[in-house]
């Protein structure tokens, strides 16, 4: 650009240059500099006084501004120190949402059991409490039971022990009340054909055939009969049973 500046052509005219010592920022900073130091703070609460109209307005906007800012510091203060907590807390959560499936899952399995153990045969129970209720005199040929019902047939020489052993019967704790029933009571005393026959198969001349229903008892029921026949086998096994059904609420 300096050789199309033809200045130098005049003498008349004189080459401007910039005076770095008179640069406006270093002057305004000078300015600056100076007035803060000749600022007196007994005239600036003067002017304030004075001037209530015009810096009431400017002073409330940087009050609420200090203030919002200030209240705005206490959320971000709980965020930072809740963020460990909130992230433990969603781990925990979804650890426990994992274990509640699992339980679910486990407790609708052991549900198809239950109904096995409810509707199992008390065949162990019944034949105990059959052999202390029978009289010496009594001779038990054959008995059957499921899950609901029984029948006995039974004989003996003696129609009194016939009686005694059907109340035996009728108080048995797996017996229903008002169920037991006499299907056949036959006496061959008399019969002369049916005598060397009655006593090859070692049968009195008295035969009876009994039946009946059998109560529906609960677990806790069973675990008491059990360990008073000490089956020790089946308590250990229906306690585990019953300690899972408590634990799972079913």
């Amino acid at each position: 650009m300096k050789q199309f500046n033809f200045v130098e052509n005049y003498n008349s005219l004189k080459k401007w240059e910039k005076d770095v010592s008179l640069s406006p920022r270093k002057e305004n900073k000078q300015e600056l500099a100076n007035g803060l130091k000749n600022l007196n703070p007994q005239k600036v609460l003067v002017v304030i006084k004075n001037n209530k109209i015009l810096t009431l307005a400017p002073l409330s906007v940087l009050g609420m501004t200090f203030f919002v800012f200030t209240a705005s510091l206490i959320p971000k203060f709980n965020i930072s120190l809740l963020g460990k907590k909130v992230k433990d807390f969603d781990s925990k959560y979804s650890k426990l949402e994992q274990i509640n499936n699992e339980i679910e899952s486990k407790s609708k399995f052991l549900q198809k059991y239950m109904p096995t153990y409810e509707v199992k045969s008390p065949v162990l129970l019944f034949s105990y409490f059959l052999q202390i209720s029978v009289p010496e005199d009594v001779f038990i040929s054959d008995y059957s039971l499921d899950n609901k019902n029984f029948m006995i047939n039974a004989s003996s020489d003696n129609l009194d022990s016939i009686n005694k052993f059907i109340n035996l019967i009728n108080e048995l704790p797996l017996v229903m009340k008002n169920t037991l029933s006499v299907k056949k009571l036959i006496n061959n005393s008399n019969a002369q054909n049916n005598q060397n026959f009655q006593q090859i198969q070692n049968l009195g001349d008295i035969n009876l055939e009994i039946s009946g229903g059998l109560n529906i008892m609960s677990f806790d029921e069973k675990l008491e009969l059990y360990k008073k026949t000490y089956n020790f086998g089946e308590v250990r096994k229906l306690e585990q049973f019953i300690n899972l059904i408590n634990t799972f609420k079913l």
